[in-house]
């Protein structure tokens, strides 16, 4: 028995003397295209010995888009109307805040009768958003995120608006870690005494300035 005899009985696989490749290479070869450039061996170990026809299924169901390596390395990029990863592009800030909505005694020539208080624990620093509704304190978180940046947490008391959908779903969206104080503790919200710093500030401006108790918005601003 010569050599390519032994070859037709043992090997599972067609091999012609044309061939330059061993049948194992062949095979090799002949599963080049499946993703990654790997073998159908190697696919079936990773997707525990499953059928060939069932990973060639998957693959159909599966990797339309992604079929070679150069695919997942385009040198163009494909459009998305919505940002895939919104959060990558804003910016962070490593501080924790509090918040909480407070009342002033009159009302501004806008409408506004409540405003939302944000201040950073490590930073003290404060942003101050006057609203005509104490709905409108997701806004107001927007707007902070927006202007300032997304805080790294925020802490608030219970308000049906501080735990609400709009408010919570903005959360999510940005990773910002909530948490929320102790019932009739208000001490535990730096925000309590940041209000009444600011109002010390507006009522001083106000003094100053000759400003009307209407206009007291822009004061809070500024």
């Amino acid at each position: 028995m010569n050599t390519m005899e032994i070859i037709e009985v043992t090997s599972p696989l067609p091999f012609s003397p044309e061939s330059t490749l061993s049948p194992r290479r062949d095979r090799k070869r002949k599963y080049k295209n499946y993703p990654g450039g790997l073998t159908m061996d190697t696919w079936r170990k990773r997707l525990a010995l499953a059928p060939e026809d069932v990973i060639r299924k998957t693959f159909d169901a599966t990797t339309q888009l992604c079929m070679q390596v150069e695919s997942e390395n385009r040198a163009v990029g494909r459009r998305h109307i919505k940002s895939r990863f919104p959060i990558l592009k804003e910016k962070r800030l490593n501080d924790v805040f509090h918040s909480d909505t407070f009342y002033p005694s009159a009302n501004t020539t806008r409408g506004e009768t409540c405003s939302q208080m944000f201040i950073g624990k490590n930073t003290d620093y404060m942003f101050v958003k006057p609203m005509k509704t104490e709905s409108h304190s997701a806004q107001a978180l927007q707007d902070f995120s927006r202007t300032v940046g997304i805080p790294k947490g925020i802490k608030t008391d219970n308000a049906k608006t501080e735990v609400g959908k709009k408010w919570t779903d903005w959360c999510r969206d940005f990773c910002i870690e909530t948490t929320f104080t102790e019932p009739h503790t208000p001490w535990q919200n730096r925000a309590e005494h940041g209000i009444g710093d600011l109002g010390v500030m507006v009522r001083r401006c106000m003094e100053t300035f000759d400003v009307p108790m209407s206009r007291h918005g822009w004061c809070q601003l500024w």
